[in-house]
């Protein structure tokens, strides 16, 4: 099976499980929301500016690759998907990336995003967040009010 033929027959997935896959992502960012706000504090910390916060689900093949690397070997992945295995829950990793490494990894599995991303032009973490979830097959672009996080803003953080 050819490259084309591979990303076809993944797309024929996604959508056959569409509404459940669907419904992984949006589980997976609304109780993620507290390490999506602790992502977005620590790259403003540093200094990151025009970058999304990716959440990808490390059971996922893509989110297996991101977590990979990031560092994470495939003996912490599988110790990682037993233990939230037995509790119910999805093993994730939330991390912050500048949008144009994120446009350039999603160019070719996930190309509507990667477009998406691009067209936004510079993005900032103030008054939304970009979050990508990536899970069961597929990935799910978000706009999530930065106050909704539970994160301060950079105002609120110079005014404490």
């Amino acid at each position: 099976m050819n490259r084309h033929q591979r990303r076809a027959a993944e797309a024929r997935a996604r959508r056959g499980a569409g509404g459940e896959a669907l419904k992984d992502r949006e589980h997976m960012l609304d109780h993620n929301t507290p390490m999506i706000a602790t992502a977005v504090c620590e790259a403003e910390s540093k200094g990151m500016t025009d970058s999304v916060v990716v959440v990808a689900d490390t059971r996922d093949r893509i989110g297996a690759e991101v977590a990979r690397a990031c560092g994470y070997t495939d003996t912490e992945l599988d110790t990682a998907q037993e233990a939230y295995g037995r509790i119910g829950a999805h093993p994730t990793i939330t991390l912050v990336v500048p949008r144009a490494a994120a446009v350039d990894a999603m160019a070719e599995t996930h190309p509507t995003i990667s477009g998406t991303l691009r067209a936004l032009g510079p993005v900032a973490f103030d008054p939304l967040v970009v979050v990508v979830a990536i899970a069961a097959g597929g990935a799910s672009l978000a706009m999530k009010a930065r106050a909704t996080l539970g994160a301060p803003s950079p105002a609120q953080g110079a005014e404490a």
